[in-house]
């Protein structure tokens, strides 16, 4: 038994090994997907918030610019594209573009104006995130730090769980058999999430990845559960673990599109 586990991990490593390269130099560094300038997630605010970024130009002009609305369930994002600022030919940066720049919030028939300070924009860069708390009126760089944590330990939380209520449902009772599911679950999904991790404006090619490392994932769940939970025939237990990681796997991509990142 314990050479056995010991060859399953061996393989998943070489397999992962194998895969991450095709991260590094896959389709995420060729096409023509360009991330934001600026990506503003929001605190506190109204659902009909829009923003406009007015931003001063050195000649003298002001270039109003209507920020891109997604809302990911409670959470709402605000983009600004450098190609889709009209009356910019060139991007300096953002510490050099954005300089006294304003945002204009409007909600409920009302407008709000924060500028963005120079001791926020000397920092800034490029594809820069901006946090705006609606009530306080701040707008500070960055995103909270238990931002990204939060919603990977609530996937992790999720697709585990749903592995373990599919093993149930397959009538698999066994405390040492849902522990293994659990546990597996925790460890192949965790690593998922290393890629996944702050997807907040990732290319959506990426998928092809996804789908790449989603079918390692499911190779390594089959070998270690076929190999490991002793209660049932093989057959079912194959059959019960390709329906769970197919379930979480979906369950997962489909929290990344739909829930902040």
């Amino acid at each position: 038994m314990k050479r056995k586990w010991i060859g399953l991990v061996m393989l998943f490593c070489l397999v992962w090994m194998m895969a991450i390269p095709a991260a590094a130099g896959g389709p995420t560094r060729g096409g023509s997907y360009h991330a934001p300038a600026v990506t503003i997630i929001t605190e506190n605010a109204p659902r009909d918030l829009e923003i406009t970024m007015n931003i001063h130009r050195h000649n003298g002009t002001v270039v109003p610019t209507q920020l891109e609305k997604k809302t990911r369930v409670w959470e709402q994002q605000f983009r600004l594209y450098r190609a889709g600022v009209f009356g910019i030919d060139q991007w300096y940066g953002n510490a050099y573009d954005l300089k006294d720049a304003e945002l204009v919030l409007v909600s409920g028939g009302k407008e709000t104006v924060i500028p963005l300070s120079q001791e926020l924009t000397d920092r800034m860069n490029y594809n820069d995130i901006l946090t705006l708390d609606y009530r306080a009126g701040t707008v500070s760089l960055g995103a909270a730090v238990w931002r990204g944590p939060l919603m990977l330990a609530m996937r992790l939380i999720v697709v585990t769980a749903l592995e373990v209520v599919i093993f149930r449902l397959f009538r698999y009772r066994e405390k040492r058999s849902l522990l293994i599911v659990a546990a597996v679950t925790l460890v192949t999904f965790g690593l998922l999430s290393i890629y996944t991790y702050n997807w907040l404006n990732s290319d959506p090619r990426r998928l092809i990845l996804y789908i790449l490392f989603s079918i390692i994932l499911l190779t390594v769940q089959t070998l270690v559960f076929v190999s490991s939970v002793e209660e049932n025939y093989r057959d079912k237990t194959l059959t019960t673990t390709i329906w769970a990681s197919l379930t979480a796997l979906v369950a997962n991509y489909a929290m990344l599109v739909l829930l902040p990142v």
